[in-house]
């Protein structure tokens, strides 16, 4: 795949701001809470109408103007900050026109369309994975990484410069290998420093807090022992549920056809149901690694909560809207428990 997009990278010659990751993710983060906060008040405000006189002006319609702005900031302007404020401008922006989904997929313009969050959540999971896809084989070539030092230098000019950019630079000019690297090295040393970055970055302190404390508690054994304990419960009610099934198909139990009655069939249903079961057979096959191999238990939970995370997260988006969030947010934190114990036993 590397090799794949080192030839194309021959014939569309461009430069990573290897600083845009941060950015795009930032925007994402915007883009989901902005969804959520326009949801919220709403709900709260009883879905008002701007307009008159028959007249109804969609928020959607404000992601344009916000977007536009987000756009024309990084045509002027050469800062960083700029660049940081308008991925997070821009994501807000997104946010509100992604929002009204619903009313462009149906013929009546339905925005309460029920699968939309659902929809929604791909988009974002696509989004996501293209970024770690980018990280992952977006190879950083010694000109890239001289080309973002020059740029940092060049903001360090005229806005000053923290510690943290005059080690980035220095750090840069290195991994570049070349001539340039002892050449501006004491131009880099002689910028006014000053305490604090004055980057735009609420969302980056945001950040770092919430990975201050998802550390704390992914690593404490009190939580550990409650996403094991957790895990252990899905798998046991799995076990129970692929059981019955087997008995009612049999006939050895029940009448399977007592199973069916006043149950829907239809996508949203039969792709929980089905999707569940699989995931709770991962947990299950954990569960009963987990005497023989602690290290393959882990990574039959690390299967369990990716396909929890990536395909029954989606149904249950479906099904439940945003009820769901809780859920998807426990699947998160025990994702990256059940990560750094892996990683722990590897080092073992």
């Amino acid at each position: 795949m590397r090799k794949f997009i080192s030839n194309i990278s021959k014939h569309v010659i461009v430069t990573q701001d290897l600083a845009g990751y941060s950015y795009f993710e930032n925007f994402l983060i915007s883009t989901v809470s902005t969804i959520l906060l326009v949801r919220f008040y709403l709900h709260l405000a009883n879905y008002p109408q701007i307009g008159v006189g028959g007249l109804h002006i969609a928020h959607m319609l404000w992601g344009g103007p916000i977007l536009m702005v987000a756009l024309i900031l990084t045509l002027l302007f050469l800062d960083r900050w700029i660049r940081a404020f308008a991925a997070v401008l821009g994501g807000i922006g997104f946010g509100f026109f992604i929002d009204e989904l619903g009313k462009f997929i149906t013929s009546d313009n339905n925005y309460f369309f029920q699968p939309t969050i659902a929809l929604l959540y791909v988009i974002f999971i696509m989004l996501y994975l293209l970024l770690l896809f980018l990280k992952k084989y977006m190879h950083v070539t010694s000109s890239e990484y001289l080309s973002n030092a020059i740029d940092i230098f060049r903001d360090g000019i005229t806005n000053g410069m923290s510690p943290q950019s005059r080690e980035q630079i220095i750090e840069y000019l290195k991994k570049s290998g070349t001539q340039m690297t002892l050449m501006t090295l004491s131009t880099v040393m002689s910028i006014k420093l000053f305490d604090k970055t004055r980057d735009f970055s609420p969302l980056d302190k945001l950040k770092k807090q919430y990975f201050k404390y998802l550390h704390k508690t992914v690593n404490s054994t009190v939580f550990q022992k409650i996403v094991i304990f957790s895990i252990a419960l899905k798998a046991l009610i799995t076990g129970v549920v692929v059981i019955t099934i087997i008995l009612a198909i049999t006939g050895v139990w029940i009448d399977i056809s007592m199973l069916s009655t006043d149950i829907e069939v239809n996508f949203k249903s039969l792709g929980l149901t089905i999707s569940t079961v699989i995931s709770g057979t991962l947990a299950l096959a954990g569960l009963v690694s987990y005497p023989i191999s602690k290290k393959r238990a882990f990574l039959f939970f690390r299967y369990y909560l990716l396909f929890s995370i990536f395909i029954v997260q989606f149904f249950l988006f479906w099904a439940n809207q945003f009820d769901a969030l809780t859920g998807l947010f426990f699947d998160i934190l025990a994702l990256q428990t059940v990560n750094i114990i892996l990683k722990e036993s590897k080092n073992e």
